[in-house]
Protein backbone atom coordinates (compact mmCIF):
# COMPACT_ATOMS: atom_id res chain seq x y z
CA UNK A 1 0.00 0.00 0.00
CA UNK A 2 1.34 3.45 -0.89
CA UNK A 3 1.46 6.41 1.47
CA UNK A 4 -1.23 9.06 0.97
CA UNK A 5 -0.43 12.19 -1.02
CA UNK A 6 0.56 15.00 1.36
CA UNK A 7 -1.03 18.25 0.21
CA UNK A 8 0.10 21.55 1.69
CA UNK A 9 -2.64 24.14 1.09
CA UNK A 10 -0.84 27.46 1.55
CA UNK A 11 -3.41 30.20 2.06
CA UNK A 12 -2.89 33.79 3.16
CA UNK A 13 -6.48 34.19 4.45
CA UNK A 14 -7.49 34.87 8.05
CA UNK A 15 -10.24 32.45 9.07
CA UNK A 16 -13.10 32.37 9.72
CA UNK A 17 -14.54 34.72 7.12
CA UNK A 18 -17.78 34.93 5.18
CA UNK A 19 -15.92 35.22 1.85
CA UNK A 20 -17.13 32.65 -0.67
CA UNK A 21 -13.63 31.45 -1.47
CA UNK A 22 -13.32 30.25 2.12
CA UNK A 23 -16.36 28.02 1.72
CA UNK A 24 -15.05 26.65 -1.59
CA UNK A 25 -11.51 26.07 -0.28
CA UNK A 26 -12.56 24.38 2.96
CA UNK A 27 -15.05 22.17 1.10
CA UNK A 28 -12.30 21.17 -1.35
CA UNK A 29 -9.90 20.34 1.47
CA UNK A 30 -12.56 18.26 3.21
CA UNK A 31 -13.42 16.39 0.00
CA UNK A 32 -9.76 15.65 -0.73
CA UNK A 33 -9.20 14.37 2.80
CA UNK A 34 -12.22 12.08 2.51
CA UNK A 35 -10.60 10.61 -0.63
CA UNK A 36 -7.41 9.80 1.27
CA UNK A 37 -5.29 12.91 0.76
CA UNK A 38 -3.33 14.05 3.83
CA UNK A 39 -4.21 17.77 3.91
CA UNK A 40 -2.29 20.39 5.88
CA UNK A 41 -3.52 23.98 5.76
CA UNK A 42 -0.90 26.68 6.32
CA UNK A 43 -2.41 29.99 7.45
CA UNK A 44 -1.14 33.33 8.72
CA UNK A 45 -1.76 34.34 12.31
CA UNK A 46 -1.08 37.36 14.45
CA UNK A 47 2.12 37.14 16.53
CA UNK A 48 -0.15 37.62 19.55
CA UNK A 49 -2.61 34.77 18.92
CA UNK A 50 -2.59 31.02 18.53
CA UNK A 51 -4.53 30.98 15.25
CA UNK A 52 -7.63 28.98 14.41
CA UNK A 53 -7.72 25.21 14.93
CA UNK A 54 -8.63 22.58 12.36
CA UNK A 55 -11.66 21.62 14.44
CA UNK A 56 -12.90 25.23 14.49
CA UNK A 57 -12.52 25.53 10.70
CA UNK A 58 -14.34 22.27 9.99
CA UNK A 59 -17.11 23.19 12.41
CA UNK A 60 -17.53 26.78 11.17
CA UNK A 61 -17.80 25.76 7.51
CA UNK A 62 -19.70 22.53 8.29
CA UNK A 63 -17.12 20.42 6.45
CA UNK A 64 -16.52 16.72 7.01
CA UNK A 65 -12.99 15.46 6.72
CA UNK A 66 -9.65 15.57 8.46
CA UNK A 67 -7.19 18.41 8.04
CA UNK A 68 -4.26 19.70 10.00
CA UNK A 69 -3.64 23.41 10.44
CA UNK A 70 -0.30 25.10 10.95
CA UNK A 71 0.39 28.82 11.15
CA UNK A 72 3.03 31.36 10.22
CA UNK A 73 3.23 34.41 12.44
CA UNK A 74 2.77 37.59 10.37
CA UNK A 75 2.97 41.08 11.92
CA UNK A 76 -0.15 43.20 11.30
CA UNK A 77 -2.00 40.11 10.04
CA UNK A 78 -5.32 41.96 10.13
CA UNK A 79 -4.11 44.36 7.40
CA UNK A 80 -4.78 42.72 4.01
CA UNK A 81 -1.82 43.97 1.95
CA UNK A 82 0.64 43.64 4.82
CA UNK A 83 -0.60 40.11 5.56
CA UNK A 84 -0.37 38.94 1.93
CA UNK A 85 3.13 40.34 1.44
CA UNK A 86 4.34 39.33 4.90
CA UNK A 87 3.04 35.78 4.50
CA UNK A 88 4.64 35.40 1.06
CA UNK A 89 7.89 36.87 2.40
CA UNK A 90 7.95 34.38 5.30
CA UNK A 91 7.50 31.52 2.81
CA UNK A 92 10.15 32.91 0.43
CA UNK A 93 12.69 33.54 3.18
CA UNK A 94 12.73 29.97 4.34
CA UNK A 95 9.95 29.50 6.87
CA UNK A 96 9.88 25.86 7.91
CA UNK A 97 7.02 24.37 5.91
CA UNK A 98 5.18 21.23 7.01
CA UNK A 99 6.17 18.01 5.16
CA UNK A 100 4.41 17.78 1.81
CA UNK A 101 4.52 16.18 -1.63
CA UNK A 102 2.71 19.00 -3.38
CA UNK A 103 1.82 22.56 -2.42
CA UNK A 104 -1.20 24.52 -3.61
CA UNK A 105 -1.96 28.21 -3.28
CA UNK A 106 -4.40 30.68 -4.81
CA UNK A 107 -2.18 33.73 -4.24
CA UNK A 108 0.35 34.83 -6.85
CA UNK A 109 2.86 36.26 -4.36
CA UNK A 110 2.75 33.06 -2.32
CA UNK A 111 3.10 30.98 -5.51
CA UNK A 112 6.23 32.91 -6.47
CA UNK A 113 7.58 32.42 -2.95
CA UNK A 114 6.98 28.67 -3.16
CA UNK A 115 8.79 28.26 -6.49
CA UNK A 116 11.66 30.63 -5.66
Amino acid sequence: MTAPLRLLYVWDRMLPTSATDAEQATSTMGALSRRGVDVTLLLPRSPFGAGISAEAILSHYKVKGTIRVEHLSVPLASQLVVRKLGFAARVALGAKLPPHDVAYTRNSATFLALVA
